[in-house]
């Protein structure tokens, strides 16, 4: 059970949420009074800037000119919003294709979003593969086709007690477009367009075609929006020349040496998104509404070279040259929202909400060295399929409380989850009769112990009160009791508090309990992968439930759910003359993160893991892994935001500080501290300058990302580690406006063509990664693109 201290005893949140309207001048629109946020609170809602805690607020105009056309939503947050973080993962199974964005350097899955205020479903895939988010499995926001999107609004602070589970570092509400007439259509194209140091050459790839469209249409007392969106993305590749690990030398691999083997950088990748938005009122206020998604996305995307000569991983029948298994992914997303609202004394809103993420998973370019020559070259690894069904009742109102104007908010939740998996083909996770690898190389398929098909369900309820004490004081609470089938109870709660020192001037805090369930993936899901394991060599690892026999026979216990306490401390400045200013301060504490622990060779009496009759079903396996509550974090950070719009100039400064630093010292784990501690920077800074003349409209930003560090565990105590420095990106776009709704539009993302600093020859795996995944400048390069677009 989470409180807060006595000081705050009964209170929690429902507030206005907040807002340093972020930045960006066009970008993160700084609208004004009259922009209006719904996230964050239940009452009517008010503008960003005086609301009691920080709501980023970025227009579909923002997103459309910030530089980042590649159609990725969580590549264009990151762009703008110092405090978002979204690297570029590589050779790293799923998470090349399912990539994870972070809030506050916290786990991905500690960001909740929602659409249209509704509690959006996250992905069937666990992240195992990656760096960032290893271990979770969040909302795929490169679902939504971002032509659907009339503004995102980014709540900085906690918000489990309004939202539920997951609403830890903040939240994520992407609002749709909901115009009855007129439209949009727009072609960008582009691709990155770099001098590549390490192998001294010119490249031109990464070509990225975007078309969207957007459509309103009216209704009797109503509309109906359609959004659509396709993108086809060529691969890019950033490997350099192999210097060949000494194993593979030793194993008669000389003659590849000095040549580019590797694929390292972004997979191949097509993909369609369709969303309809609509409403119509059916009665004096009383209105039916809904809204629907469908986006089907295919990758390819890289692994491993695997050598001529190692017979433990090649059969040289079949690749006399070596081979990259290529991870062919399809991952296809449903959504459903249905709703029916009014207002007769309540303001009242009952909804259904379903949602769905299926992933097929191949391989292609592969084989079963241990079958030899008879091995097949492409192999079924399995699928993955979760589903969740959410039902709301909502009911607000305006009333006299004790002499004071306040809104009261009380509702119900019930949502039920399924998980389902199946296995592959046998070939893919078999042990055949010679003495080499298991199983498909690159990624093994599910064995028929591994699949789950297990579900859940939780209820919940809640009431917050929005209470206007003085003219110059607004306070806001919220209380949230949630039970899970699976774990047990719950409660939370929150205070925000908005005083306005002058007309000028706002002081905010809030303080707030909250928590995370662990996921239903992460619970159940179960796989077999390859890893770093000693000396650096590839070793296969079984990832299995805590709750299963292997897991418990080496010491795991079953997980329960991660609390955590939020304070946040602000102040808000908004002047008549076009200049604002925000400055927030917070710190998170975390008890019990959830995180996928080192590999386990042995059980305790010392018995190795293949020797188990645990492990019997698993033939092969070297290692077990399991997800733990073992560790509690601090997170502490500063965001400021100043704006000036005068006339047709804007500029605007965002700046991000955040630190994490384990405080129980519950791993040894080095990879996972420096996960958690240092891999994501420390601080980000984001300059950005607009200026319209004439139609002519131009925009410059300079990101500064700061440092990051990158740390291996090769085994046998083994360490090897690297701190990158800042790097600075700048990106440009330049748009003209024609009279008819035509426009025209040249732009570049890192236009000085920047990499991070050179990978050390302890972690470039012998020349072939010369630069790290970590660095969130990225490993591309330059991106040119052009784009026409005409709205009517």
């Amino acid at each position: 059970m989470n409180r807060l201290p006595s000081c705050f005893a009964l209170s929690a949140l429902t507030l206005a949420i907040s807002t340093p309207l972020t930045v960006i001048a066009e970008e993160v629109t700084i609208e004004t009074e009259e922009t209006l946020v719904v996230v964050g609170s239940r009452a009517n809602p008010r503008s960003a800037l005086d609301s009691a805690v920080p709501v980023d607020v970025i227009s579909a105009d923002a997103l459309q000119n910030s530089a980042s056309m590649n159609g990725e939503i969580a590549q264009l947050l990151h762009s703008l919003l110092p405090s978002i973080n979204f690297p570029r993962q590589s050779n790293s199974d799923t998470a090349d294709i399912v990539r994870p964005a972070q809030l506050r350097g916290l786990s991905p899955d500690h960001t909740l979003v929602l659409v249209n205020g509704k509690r959006r479903h996250t992905t069937s895939v666990l992240n195992t593969g990656g760096k960032t988010g290893r271990g979770s499995a969040p909302v795929d926001l490169n679902t939504i086709p971002f032509s659907a999107i009339k503004r995102i609004e980014v709540l900085r602070d906690g918000a489990a007690a309004q939202y539920g589970s997951d609403a830890i570092a903040g939240v994520i509400n992407i609002v749709l477009k909901d115009a009855d007439q007129g439209g949009s259509i727009s072609a960008t194209y582009g691709a990155h367009v770099t001098d590549f140091k390490p192998t001294d050459s010119s490249i031109v790839d990464g070509q990225t075609t975007l078309i969207t469209a957007n459509k309103g249409i009216s209704l009797d007392n109503g509309f109906i929006n359609v959004s659509a969106q396709y993108r086809d993305r060529k691969t890019t590749n950033r490997a350099g020349f192999d210097q060949v690990p000494f194993w593979e030398v030793d194993a008669g691999n000389p003659d590849v040496v000095g040549k580019v083997n590797y694929k390292v950088g972004d997979p191949e990748e097509q993909g369609f998104a369709l969303m309809v938005n609509a409403e119509k009122e059916i009665s004096d206020n009383i209105s039916l509404y809904g809204f629907a998604n469908h986006s089907n996305r295919q990758a390819l995307g890289s692994n491993f070279y695997r050598y001529p000569n190692d017979t433990w991983s090649n059969v040289a029948e079949i690749y006399p040259d070596g081979y990259i298994p290529m991870t062919d992914g399809t991952t296809k997303d449903d959504a459903v929202v249905i709703g029916i609202k009014g207002s007769h004394d309540w303001d009242w809103d009952l909804s259904a909400n379903y949602g769905r993420s299926f992933f097929d998973l191949n391989l292609k370019d592969s084989l079963n060295a241990s079958m030899g020559a008879a091995s097949p070259t492409e192999f079924h690894l399995g699928t993955f399929d979760y589903s969740q069904l959410v039902i709301n009742a909502d009911a607000s109102k305006l009333v006299n409380l004790i002499g004071f104007d306040a809104t009261i908010a009380v509702g119900a939740e019930y949502r039920t989850e399924f998980y389902k998996t199946t296995a592959g083909d046998e070939a893919s996770y078999s042990l055949g009769a010679n003495i080499a690898a298991p199983g498909s190389q690159g990624s093994q398929g599910l064995r028929p112990v591994d699949t789950v098909d297990v579900s859940r369900n939780a209820a919940a309820i809640y009431a917050d009160v929005e209470v206007e004490l003085t003219s110059d004081l607004l306070a806001s609470t919220a209380l949230r009791y949630e039970d899970y089938s699976d774990f047990g109870d719950t409660f939370n709660s929150k205070l925000a508090l908005k005083y306005s020192l002058t007309d000028f001037v706002n002081l905010r805090g809030a303080a707030s309990t909250g928590f995370r369930a662990p996921s239903l993936v992460q619970n159940h899901y179960q796989a077999s992968t390859s890893d770093f394991g000693d000396n650096g060599a590839l070793t296969t690892f079984a990832i299995v439930a805590p709750t299963s026999e292997l897991a418990q026979a080496v010491g795991a216990k079953s997980l329960k759910a991660e609390t955590s306490t939020n304070y946040s401390l602000g102040v808000v400045f908004n002047s008549d003359f076009g200049l604002s200013a925000t400055v927030d301060a917070y710190l998170i504490d975390i008890k019990d993160r959830i995180s996928l622990n080192q590999g386990v060779y042995t059980a305790p009496d010392g018995t190795p893991i293949n020797e188990l009759p645990e492990a019997a079903a698993r033939p092969g396996i070297q290692g077990v892994q399991f997800f733990t509550n073992a560790i509690d974090t601090r997170t502490q950070g500063v965001d400021v935001v100043v704006d000036y719009n005068v006339d047709s100039l804007g500029l605007s400064l965002a700046y991000n500080h955040n630190t994490t630093e384990i405080t129980n010292g519950g791993t040894s784990n080095v990879e996972e501290i420096n996960t958690l501690e240092s891999a994501a920077p420390k601080n980000k800074l984001i300059f950005t300058a607009n200026h319209s003349w004439n139609g002519l409209n131009s925009m410059l930003r300079v990101t500064r990302y700061g440092e990051t560090e990158r740390v291996f565990d090769f085994g046998g105590g083994y360490h090897p580690q690297q701190t990158f420095s800042a790097n600075v990106s700048v990106d440009v776009d330049v748009n003209y406006q024609f009279a008819n709704g035509l426009s025209i539009a040249l732009g570049a993302n890192n236009l000085l063509d920047q990499y991070p600093d050179l990978s050390s020859d302890e972690i470039n795996y012998f020349g072939n990664f010369p630069y790290d995944v970590i660095p969130p400048i990225g490993l591309n390069g330059r991106y040119v693109y052009s784009r026409i677009n005409y709205k009517f």
